[in-house]
């Protein structure tokens, strides 16, 4: 079987989930900005209230990536709640630059 060519380039968003990944959401960033698909249009870093320093280098990319990066920053643990089955989003804080 034969895999078709690609001849167009879709719009593209990423969506990462976050709960105390200070050694790593650094890199995850950095390489999803630096992929070089030109289709990739927003990185939207979900924070779940890390007690670690993810927040500080979450919003240290956010500066260096501004023009495509959005933070969700959640006030409750919201998997916790996924966990015990609900599907409550009301506790999800949207965080973005007006742009």
């Amino acid at each position: 079987m034969q895999i078709p060519k690609i001849t167009k380039e879709y719009s593209v968003s990423c969506v990462v989930p976050c709960y105390n990944e200070e050694v790593s959401i650094g890199k995850t960033i950095e390489m999803l900005a630096k992929n070089g698909y030109s289709g990739l249009k927003k990185i939207i870093v979900v924070d779940d209230r890390s007690t670690d320093r993810s927040y500080e280098i979450i919003k240290k990319y956010e500066k260096k990536y501004y023009s495509c990066f959005s933070c969700c920053f959640v006030f409750c643990r919201i998997g916790l709640f996924w966990q015990s089955g609900s599907e409550s989003y009301t506790n999800c804080f949207w965080y973005r630059k007006s742009w």
